[in-house]
């Protein structure tokens, strides 16, 4: 099965200034040939990141699943890079998150992270 996803994303780069980045994702899935291990849920929230020694940077979720989230990041960052995630899962009685996170691939400005604990 085949879907088409394009998402905005307004992305603040300087104070004042805000870049559109078009994400335009073509995805081919059938059952047999998942290979997640949780279920995502596509959910845009606030973050903020940091990489041990540097002030927190803020982006945002694309989704996020109980094994991991998807980051839109304004910088590169590599396979096997650690960094401290701090965010609020909503809900009823909003939940403050603060994991640690290894990221585990990058294409463009999404950046795919998984929990290490």
């Amino acid at each position: 099965m085949r879907t088409d996803k394009i998402t905005w994303y307004l992305f603040p780069t300087d104070p004042g200034t805000v870049a559109i980045v078009m994400i335009n994702e073509i995805k081919h899935t059938s059952d047999r040939n998942e290979r997640r291990n949780f279920y995502r849920v596509d959910l845009i929230r606030r973050v903020r990141y940091n990489i041990w020694g540097r002030t927190s940077i803020e982006c945002f979720t694309q989704n996020i699943s109980e094994g991991g989230l998807c980051l839109l990041l304004g910088e590169e960052l590599f396979p096997g890079m650690t960094i401290g995630l701090e965010f609020v899962l909503p809900g009823k009685e909003p939940k403050h998150i603060e994991a640690n996170a290894m990221v585990v691939w990058q294409k463009d400005y999404l950046t795919g992270t998984k929990f290490v604990f």
